[in-house]
């Protein structure tokens, strides 16, 4: 199977019937045909079309929320919050196919520039916490040195740490606490005949965890793993794989060790800029 065809295969998931069957007649048509490029384009047109009248769903039902919030009944309110996290949720997933089509395409695009990991980090910790309205049942520690600066993009970087602690809580035991913590401090490391300063941020979660015979294909585009139906979690397959172009677009590395049952462990290394 293509990667195209995973592609509207994967879109599928999030559609109603008479949707799916409109793609899967498109591929059986086309998917032979068209060139790897073409492909790319086509996945960028057809996540922007799905995302304009999504973003206007999600921005209603925020309105909605707001005009609810005194005089709406609780059920009223609980359908509203619904349609809201599910298009918010719709959104990301599209942003994730277009983000990853820029840097297939052209990645030379993104404005590039010496950033303060540290702020980012924090940034994306606090945007986790609101997008999945975090309560009591999850535990984030954080251990984060001041002024890690390192040269790339803003908005990419923060969307690496948001993927990686969205499947930390994702994938977590049912009924059992979430912990995660997330360390990032500076470290020398011998490379060759010198010694380069790298920032290393680890992030670490006590959930259901990989299979070793999955942890080879965590990265590829749509692969989904049995755990995924474990923890009964929506998706598409796309986080991880678009935090490894992100990082490999900026020569840093990702290496995620797990136990399954017990937890995962991933480590990322960025070079320091000064």
């Amino acid at each position: 199977m293509t990667k195209v065809s995973r592609f509207f295969k994967a879109i599928g998931r999030t559609l109603s019937a008479p949707f799916r069957w409109v793609f899967h007649k498109f591929m059986d048509k086309h998917d032979t045909v068209l060139e790897k490029k073409i492909r790319r384009e086509l996945e960028i047109s057809l996540s922007h079309e799905l995302k304009t009248p999504l973003t206007s769903i999600f921005a209603y039902s925020e309105l909605l929320i707001e005009s609810l919030e005194k005089y709406g009944t609780k059920e009223d309110k609980e359908s509203i919050k619904l349609i809201y996290r599910k298009s918010q949720e719709l959104i990301r997933f599209i942003d994730n196919i277009i983000n990853i089509s820029i840097l297939e395409i052209n990645p030379q695009v993104l404005f590039s520039t010496k950033i303060n990991l540290s702020n980012i980090i924090i940034e994306a910790v606090n945007r986790f916490r609101t997008f999945y309205e975090i309560g009591r049942d999850v535990s984030i520690a954080t251990s984060i040195e001041p002024d890690l600066n390192v040269f790339g993009n803003d908005r990419f970087f923060q969307t690496v740490f948001f993927e990686l602690l969205s499947n930390a809580y994702l994938y977590r035991k049912d009924k059992k606490p979430v912990v995660i913590s997330l360390s990032a401090k500076m470290v020398l490391k011998k490379e060759k005949d010198k010694t380069i300063e790298l920032c290393e941020c680890v992030i670490a979660d006590n959930g259901i965890g990989i299979r070793q015979s999955n942890l080879s294909r965590v990265f590829e585009k749509f692969f989904r793993a049995e755990e995924a139906d474990t923890a009964q979690t929506s998706g598409l397959g796309m986080g991880l794989t678009l935090v490894k172009k992100i990082l490999n677009f900026y020569n840093s590395t990702i290496e995620i060790k797990s136990d399954y049952g017990k937890g995962t462990t991933i480590t990322i290394e960025f070079p320091l800029y000064r």
